[in-house]
């Protein structure tokens, strides 16, 4: 989740040490060097002013950014990365047409900072949606109604964000009413009051976001990155027996994108799963493609499968075409033959047809050579991305004696797209959300005075364990994005950017009633939470 996205030095040692000595060499760090070495996120400070009417409508925002980026500019992402991110999709998913913003990145002798899941968009979503819970205390509105005053319209799309970024489709209201229903806010405000009344700390937070995904060949020409391009290629083969090969220049690690692409080839095919095949990490088969990052994949690999496997489908219906004597346009692939539309008693079986192309070219129309193989590229639409959205809503409770924040329920509304698969989305987000709970709770790495760090073993670097997970609900709704093959959105990193922004929120609220706080760092350690409570208390004491 972002270690992978840069080019370490001892990467390079490998690959020369085993061309020199002609054997494999594998690089092996233990923890401490791995906590040391690799590189750290996340480490931002953001002044955020917004400007308001009486009704809480937005009229601007103003955003002084600071990002510790650690000794070194890595590479290829330059110092500039999570900043530059940061202005760009701070103003969020509302209705902002004026916005000043100045983002500075600071050198010092920590860590290098590189990218990890969410890049700036969890910092930038914390900011705006504690603006959002400030205006709605402020004018004593409702935070739902707060958001719905401002959140972007279907009308209002394309939406061109004060920043420069173009917003391409989105469901950011009706996302928002439904993790209202999915999380029974009614329910949840209920058991808050009889909370209260037995003396407990219970909070509800919500936060709504827009993402950017997708980033294409342009976009990466306009941040001046030096080698980054925005495509991906893909190539497709069937062979005499009508089983499909997939080759593709994204790399599969867990992310389940084997079997996005293989549905994909499939569906185009006409085939069953089981018939197709996915390679990658094969630079014989496919030499270039940038990797997987940026929830890119299943929109950039994706398109390239579907333009391969398109092709190869073409040939399939003209040959088809030929031997049924039918027009080529008239003939449907699907559900392993290939017939005429309308007459599906005239068809023949894929996989016969695969044999006959291969070893009976005689009977193949002029100009159709025995060959079923494709390879494209695919580079989305030119400008800013695809724009996925999501509404969280989770309810907290603070032990008032150690700090200690628990995570009661979690709910989620996605809006990534059409779904390929809706099983791996549910578990990009299920996995998001847990490391948006670290995020949000526990992961802090320290230095002491003299700047040698402190959180170098999992003893001191707290992650989140399954206990501290809720069981927790998810929704989805499915806006295509108008520029993508498909209308395909990319979500792998949406389920992380909203926790730390929501528990914020619930913790804040959890401590309302005892005087006025403003929740605004992260992560909320137990000890960071006592200190907002004791803050909580005197306010409500001076009142």
């Amino acid at each position: 989740f972002g270690v992978k996205a840069q080019l370490y030095p001892e990467e390079v040692a490998c690959c020369l040490a085993a061309r020199q000595l002609g054997r494999p060499v594998k690089w092996v760090e233990d923890r401490r060097e791995h906590f040391v070495a690799a590189h750290h996120s996340r480490e931002h400070r953001h002044k955020v002013t917004g400007y308001f009417d009486d009704e809480g409508t937005i009229l601007a925002l103003e955003a002084d950014i600071a990002v510790d980026m650690g000794a070194y500019s890595v590479f290829p992402w330059t110092a500039t990365m999570d900043g530059g991110m940061a202005m760009g999709i701070l103003p969020g998913p509302y209705r902002i047409r004026e916005y000043s913003v100045a983002s500075t990145s600071v050198c010092t002798n920590k860590t290098p900072y590189g990218a990890y899941r969410g890049v700036a968009r969890p910092a930038a979503c914390f900011s705006i949606e504690r603006l959002m819970d400030q205006i709605a205390r402020h004018l004593g509105v409702d935070r739902v109604e707060i958001r719905n005053r401002n959140l972007l319209t279907g009308g209002d799309y394309p939406w061109r964000s004060p920043s420069g970024l173009v917003y391409d489709s989105g469901s950011l209201i009706e996302s928002l009413e439904a993790v209202v229903d999915l999380a029974d806010l009614e329910g949840l405000l209920k058991c808050q009051a009889d909370a209260r009344a037995a003396g407990r700390l219970v909070g509800v937070g919500l936060a709504v976001f827009t993402e950017q995904t997708a980033h294409t060949t342009q976009e990466f020409k306009q941040r001046g990155v030096p080698i980054v391009f925005g495509y991906e290629t893909a190539k497709v083969r069937l062979d005499a027996s009508g089983t499909a090969v997939v080759s593709a220049s994204i790399h599969d690690h867990g992310q389940g994108l084997e079997t996005t692409l293989a549905q994909i080839a499939a569906d185009r095919l006409g085939l069953a799963l089981e018939q197709v095949r996915v390679t990658y990490g094969d630079t014989e088969q496919v030499a270039y493609g940038a990797g997987t990052f940026a929830s890119r994949s299943a929109v950039l690999a994706g398109g390239a499968v579907t333009k391969a496997a398109d092709a190869v489908a073409d040939t399939l219906r003209e040959v088809a075409a030929h031997i049924l004597e039918a027009a080529p346009e008239d003939m449907v692939v699907e559900s392993g033959r290939v017939s005429v539309a309308g007459s599906p008693s005239r068809f023949i079986e894929t996989s016969e047809l695969c044999r006959l192309i291969y070893q009976r070219p005689e009977r193949l129309p002029e100009g159709v050579e025995p060959h079923l193989e494709a390879s494209r590229t695919y580079d989305a639409h030119p400008g800013t991305g695809a724009y996925t959205n999501a509404a969280h809503l989770a309810s907290v409770e603070i032990d008032p004696l150690t700090g200690k924040t628990r995570v009661l329920s979690y709910a989620v509304v996605e809006d990534c797209g059409p779904m390929i698969n809706p099983t791996i989305v549910e578990g990009q987000i299920f996995g998001g959300v847990a490391q948006g709970i670290g995020t949000a709770l526990f992961e802090e790495f320290l230095y002491d005075e003299a700047g040698q760090p402190l959180s170098t073993t999992f003893a001191d670097y707290l992650v989140p364990v399954m206990s501290d997970i809720p069981d927790f609900r998810v929704a989805h709704l499915q806006t295509p994005s108008p520029h993508t093959i498909g209308g395909l959105k990319g979500m792998g990193e949406g389920g992380a950017i909203a926790p730390g922004a929501v528990i914020a929120s619930a913790v804040e609220d959890a401590l309302s009633h005892l005087g006025a706080v403003i929740v605004d760092r992260l992560p909320l350690t137990p000890e960071r939470v006592l200190g907002y409570i004791d803050a909580a208390n005197s306010s409500g004491a001076s009142a």
